[in-house]
């Protein structure tokens, strides 16, 4: 359509220049003709530049938004490739364990491990959990994962018994896994007949989902506390945190990363404070994410007595 429209134009200064051209002639002689003619090849020129440009910068437009839904609907075809992926794993059971240990400072005396996921691809890819925790927990597959992880910790806590190594296995638990009743029963049943091992595993929690859960999850909580099972709140953000609940649900842990902590920094009173609650509860405060020295100093002026991160050691793969 642009293109008729152009053609009609073109025709229409044409027939007005041959016409323009004659009555200049007739009227004004021929150097006047020169003239004219001069200008209205000008101005045809200027006409020609104008539909070339604008011609093509409709064929860039349309091949720009060509090639951006192309390369939408190949990212598309990608994530849902990836998706698929993931989702394969996980049901193969093709979760890796990698262990973290964390340190009773200044000593740097080994305090425990925490045990992180890592799932395996079918062309060798490992990702981290932030790339398929979420497609987990949305297709219903993140107890898989939690009930993986557990049992492998809990097979690592055997082992280190047998050798008399008595040392404390934190396991990242989901809030979704937590409430789900079949998961607790189990896990219940599991720590009701082996109690020797059920002393040394801490489940790891998040702190702001922690807040939002049913009565009944918290009666899992207590019901699992005593049998021996220990708690642990992680990514606290908040130094008014509620210790004395926390307490009655045997959480004994409770992880502060180094970026709130260098936020609360100026305000020395708080983080004083916030210790001395945890203390009062028989709660340790564990620093992680440190990963300079500068940070670990930091934690030990206001006498931080457990710290966590790459600056002591970076997760390791386990292979059971």
């Amino acid at each position: 359509m642009a293109n008729v429209i152009h053609f009609y134009i073109s025709f229409i200064y044409t027939l007005l220049c041959v016409s323009a051209g004659y009555i200049a002639y007739s009227s004004f002689g021929i150097s006047n003709l020169i003239s004219f003619i001069a200008a209205s090849n000008f101005l045809g020129i200027c006409l020609l530049i104008h539909y070339s440009v604008t011609n093509n910068t409709k064929k860039r437009n349309a091949y720009m938004n060509d090639n951006r839904n192309f390369k939408t609907h190949e990212k598309t075809i990608f994530e849902n490739h990836h998706v698929s992926e993931i989702k394969h794993a996980i049901k193969e059971d093709n979760v890796e364990m990698f262990t973290q240990p964390f340190y009773k400072i200044p000593q740097r005396l080994l305090a425990g491990y925490e045990a992180y996921a890592r799932l395996k691809l079918a062309d060798g890819t490992t990702i981290m959990p932030e790339e398929f925790l979420g497609i987990a927990e949305r297709d219903n597959l993140i107890e898989l994962v939690d009930i993986h992880m557990l049992f492998r910790i809990l097979k690592l806590i055997k082992i280190a018994r047998s050798r008399e190594f008595d040392i404390t296995f934190f396991c990242n638990i989901s809030h979704t896994t937590m409430e789900d009743e079949g998961f607790f029963q189990n896990i219940y049943d599991f720590a009701t007949n082996h109690p020797d091992l059920t002393k040394n595993l801490v489940l790891e929690l998040e702190y702001e989902k922690m807040k939002l859960w049913e009565h009944h999850v918290c009666d899992h909580i207590e019901r699992l506390a005593w049998l021996g099972i220990g708690f642990s709140v992680d990514n606290v953000t908040d130094l008014n945190l509620k210790f004395s609940s926390l307490e009655k649900c045997n959480v004994r842990w409770a992880k502060i990363n180094t970026v709130t902590f260098e936020e609360n920094l100026d305000n020395g009173n708080a983080l004083q404070d916030f210790k001395k609650e945890a203390k009062k509860n028989n709660i340790n405060i564990i620093i992680t994410k440190i990963e300079t020295e500068n940070q670990l100093l930091d934690a030990l002026d206001y006498n931080f007595e457990f710290g966590q991160g790459n600056f002591f050691s970076s997760p390791m793969k386990r292979d059971l």
